[in-house]
């Protein structure tokens, strides 16, 4: 039986009589895991050097955040892995282009270390690129938040339009270019490399395992920026976004997947004499496809090679498949599970080169099956346990 949870508020001991009449006001949507993956556990049991840990991505999705919007996460990955945080640091970067209504906005990038003790064993990276938008929608809609509303309706417009859609919006617009130059710049210094003319030139020569955790409007940023940095064939060859990423790049967890939604933006108007059809493969034609491409470039050239991305293989020598694991909150309004009938298929005679995992796993309890808290539905992963516990583990969870 799935267990409720309601964010991060505290249980209560109650009779089993008052459990009763909750269920009955208070709906749970079932949980579900559709596919097997990897949690972090994995990465940190691969023998790296001593000063090469495991590195994890994670980028935001929409409205505001502070430079410490992902503390919380991080310290419970990394203490559900039995680590102890021993220092982090903050790295402010500019964006060229970017609108500030005040101050120049800058990103933040901020650097967790994890220690068992004796050395580094989890390096967990955040950026915060929500400065790029902040001001702009303050002064866009600062009139329109003063206006008396309907304490509910205030609060969805407020937090859910004006603050949160209004990212996509500008995303999808002109500014786009500035957005993603920005998670350019940001995922480029996590690769321990520089942006110089779009491209991202490599500095440091780590071999560690990579994960990425990226949430809602964050996931299509992410994937629009490596594809954008492998824009070119040479790009593939000497960026650090390209081949040195993808053979260490071992799961990506999307919590509140946007994608089904964002990539009907890149739909084009249709050949004439092409006719659309429910086996059409949307995702094969858009960034997200786009990235699953390069993996199985990637895959390609580590078959051609046998020494080429360690990472990539198992005790056998055999690929692993890179794993992609999306989760969502069936009562969020802006989520959506993935379709693998959408996903590009593989090259005949070669195994696939990614694994797609579905995860359905409510964030907050819908009452009288009614209504449940959109802003938590869609933010609220990162207190979820369930969530966090299949992050560290895997799909098969870390048990009792």
């Amino acid at each position: 039986m799935s267990r409720c949870r309601m964010g991060g508020r505290a249980r209560l001991s109650v009779t089993i009589a008052a459990v009763s009449l909750s269920i009955a006001i208070a709906g749970c949507a079932a949980f579900e895991v559709e596919g097997a993956f990897d949690g972090l556990r994995s990465l940190t049991a691969i023998a790296t050097p001593a000063n090469d840990p495991p590195r994890v991505f994670i980028i935001h999705g929409m409205t505001a955040h502070g430079d410490g919007y992902a503390d919380k996460l991080a310290d419970s990955l990394g203490g559900n892995l039995g680590l102890a945080r021993t220092s982090e640091d903050n790295q402010p970067l500019e964006v060229p282009g970017a609108i500030g209504y005040g101050e120049t906005p800058k990103m933040n990038l901020r650097t967790y270390h994890y220690s068992d003790g004796e050395r580094e064993r989890l390096r967990i990276s955040a950026l915060n690129w929500s400065p790029l938008t902040e001001s702009i929608k303050q002064h866009q809609f600062q009139e329109d938040d003063q206006l008396p509303r309907a304490l509910i309706n205030g609060e969805i417009k407020t937090r859910v339009m004006n603050d949160g859609l209004s990212d996509a919006v500008l995303f999808l617009g002109r500014y786009q270019r500035v957005m993603r130059r920005g998670v350019m710049i940001g995922f480029c210094k996590f690769l321990e490399g520089d942006l110089v003319y779009d491209t991202c030139k490599p500095n440091g020569r780590s071999e560690a395992p990579v994960a990425f955790i990226s949430e809602s409007l964050g996931s299509y940023m992410l994937l629009d920026a490596i594809q954008t940095l492998n824009g070119t064939p040479m790009a593939m060859e000497t960026s650090a976004a390209g081949l040195p990423l993808f053979k260490r790049l071992r799961v990506v967890y999307m919590f509140a997947n946007q994608i089904p939604q964002l990539e009907l933006s890149e739909l084009k108007e249709a050949n004439a004499n092409a006719k659309a059809s429910s086996s059409t493969a949307i995702s094969a034609r858009t960034r997200f496809g786009a990235f699953l491409d390069l993996v199985r470039q990637a895959h390609a050239r580590a078959r051609a090679n046998a020494r080429f991305a360690p990472f990539l293989r198992g005790p056998s020598g055999e690929l692993v498949p890179l794993k992609v694991v999306a989760f969502t909150d069936p009562n969020d309004l802006l989520s959506y599970r993935m379709r693998p009938e959408n996903l590009p298929v593989p090259a005949p005679g070669q195994p696939p080169s990614y694994e797609l995992a579905n995860v359905l796993s409510p964030n907050e309890l819908a009452w009288f099956d009614l209504f449940a808290d959109p802003v938590m539905a869609h933010n609220g992963y990162q207190e979820n346990g369930r969530v966090l516990d299949l992050v560290v583990c895997g799909s098969a969870g870390c048990g009792p």
